[in-house]
């Protein structure tokens, strides 16, 4: 059973193309012996776009992903998007087992410029959520978020249509993994 499991934790980081796992006896008939084999997968990607939406007018952007960032199957992701309408950008690192604990950890920092329909705003902000199983099923993560928000109305001179604020969050949630 748990070389099943483990089998299914090592497909899960999704960094391996293939992952085989073969049992030996040893001498003693407690104890066996694995082997692990595993091929990594491409890991890393770069994709740069071009295109048009109403929300964001004709924009490029980029995108680059790291799977297994130092071989520790970090996460690292960085993108950018520059357009007519907004400009934005972030940076996230998700750490499936931080250190030798079985909590997992999500960082992210961002930045967005938008235009909206009669007003501006401005979003820069950090999010952070720690994670924790509470059994093979379950797990429970608690997120924490501070952003600033400056919102300004297009075409009005006066000052007081301007508003910065900024905004704090948390949150508790529960996930339910039903593979396998």
């Amino acid at each position: 059973k748990e070389e099943i499991r483990s089998e299914e934790q090592l497909r899960r980081l999704g960094i391996f193309d293939t992952v085989e796992i073969e049992s030996r006896s040893t001498d003693d008939q407690n104890v066996r012996d694995v082997l692990v084999r595993v091929d990594e997968g491409v890991t890393g990607n770069i994709l740069l776009g071009v295109g048009f939406s109403d929300a964001y007018g004709v924009y490029t952007f980029a995108n680059y992903t790291e799977r297994n960032l130092f071989g520790e199957a970090g996460d690292l992701r960085a993108n950018v998007m520059l357009g007519t309408k907004v400009i934005n950008g972030s940076i996230s690192y998700f750490d499936r087992q931080l250190g030798s604990s079985d909590y997992s950890l999500y960082s992210e920092i961002h930045h967005e410029r938008a235009r909206r329909p009669g007003y501006r705003e401005i979003n820069t902000g950090i999010k952070s959520e720690l994670g924790k199983p509470l059994n093979e099923q379950w797990r429970a993560y608690l997120q924490g978020r501070l952003e600033f928000v400056n919102l300004d109305e297009e075409g009005n001179p006066r000052a007081d249509f301007d508003r910065s604020y900024p905004v704090l969050a948390a949150r508790l949630r529960f996930t339910h993994d039903t593979r396998g």
